[in-house]
């Protein structure tokens, strides 16, 4: 049945039987929001770059009857052309659209994801019968490094487009245009990083001291998923923002403003993690050196309305720190945007776990 769902050859004549449905041809429009996302950063920050987040690399594509899957279609990179419209196409010049050929039906539905490491030939795809099986699909490290995306299941409307009997088959052309069916990607994480870590001198300092930051780490990544969003999987590791050898340091005395020294230039690195909900929260790790005396601190991450790490967010993490005699006050405050609309969302001061 897969060479009668499925349109790879437009020279092949389709004819429907007497007592069939009409022949449809179901193209694609990627709604690519998250992929062509808005400024994820106000004009006087720096250091945000989403490009390795926006790229897509490769696409499976699902259409479904209800629950069960009709078809499937692998895409690697060079096989992607989207026009201006954001419509996917088989070749750069935008002339052949893909798509598939199936009967005109109710309760066709598309779904897509994009990056996924699962390749053409993968046997646990090939097993895939259904959307339940699909959303059961494991992702884990190597997803997250390539940035995976899935979309919302997508219901065909079919409007006003009447179908069609057969392809001509004189020049492979369709008789009429396809029904373009929008699919909408998202991305299947959140990204967290430090933007900012500035050292402030309070009245209280009689003399000037050296500060260090010494690490910056994250801790309780969600490295593993499945694409229906169950199957969580905290991971041990915990990745350091700071370069090995690397020197964040400074004098108070090298403070010549109220508005402090930053030790980093720019987001010092961004994490992914899919999107965490357990008890163990996503954290930020703190370790910094005042004179010779060493401090840790940890703070959860969050927003001002969820004690969670949710998918499609951006967390950006700014530090400050007003240092007295040998102590400081620190404050961490979380800036919170919205991958897709991008703006921020809120921004909230952290509590630390430990003290």
């Amino acid at each position: 049945m897969e060479d009668d769902t499925m349109m790879n050859d437009a020279s092949k004549e389709f004819e429907a039987s007497v007592n069939a449905d009409k022949e449809a041809y179901l193209a694609f429009g990627m709604n690519l929001g998250v992929m062509n996302t808005k400024s994820t950063v106000k004009d006087d920050q720096v250091g945000t770059d989403d490009k390795i987040d926006q790229e897509i690399n490769n696409l499976w594509i699902f259409l479904l009857d209800g629950e069960t899957v009709l078809n499937k279609a692998y895409l690697a990179e060079g096989d992607i052309h989207f026009d201006t419209n954001h419509h996917l196409y088989k070749d750069a010049e935008h002339t052949t659209p893909f798509g598939f050929l199936t009967k005109k039906k109710d309760n066709l539905k598309l779904f897509v994801i994009a990056n996924s490491t699962y390749t053409a030939n993968n046997t646990t795809i090939a097993a895939c019968t259904t959307l339940s099986g699909i959303k059961a699909l494991s992702l884990g490290a190597d997803d997250l490094n390539a940035c995976v995306k899935v979309s919302d299941v997508a219901n065909v409307v079919w409007g006003d487009y009447p179908g069609y009997e057969k392809i001509n088959g004189a020049d492979g052309a369709l008789l009429q245009e396809p029904c373009w069916v929008d699919v909408t990607l998202k991305q299947a994480y959140a990204r967290v990083g430090l933007k900012s870590f500035v050292v402030k001198k309070s009245d209280e300092l009689t003399d000037n001291i050296d500060v260090t930051l010494l690490e910056a780490t994250l801790s309780n990544q969600n490295m593993a998923w499945s694409v229906g969003g169950a199957g969580q999987n905290i991971s041990k590791n915990t990745p350091s923002y700071l370069a090995q050898g690397a020197s964040y340091t400074c004098n108070t005395a090298s403070i010549t403003d109220n508005e402090g020294l930053n030790l980093i230039s720019g987001e010092l690195a961004a994490y992914r993690t899919f999107q965490n909900e357990t008890e163990t929260p996503v954290s930020i790790n703190l370790k910094y050196q005042i004179g010779v005396n060493v401090y840790e601190k940890t703070y959860p991450i969050k927003t001002a309305y969820e004690a969670k790490v949710l998918a499609g967010n951006i967390y950006q993490l700014n530090v400050i720190m007003t240092v007295a005699d040998r102590e400081a006050d620190v404050v961490v405050s979380c800036y919170t945007e919205d991958w897709k609309e991008g703006g921020a969302l809120d921004e909230i001061v952290l509590k630390p776990s430990n003290n």
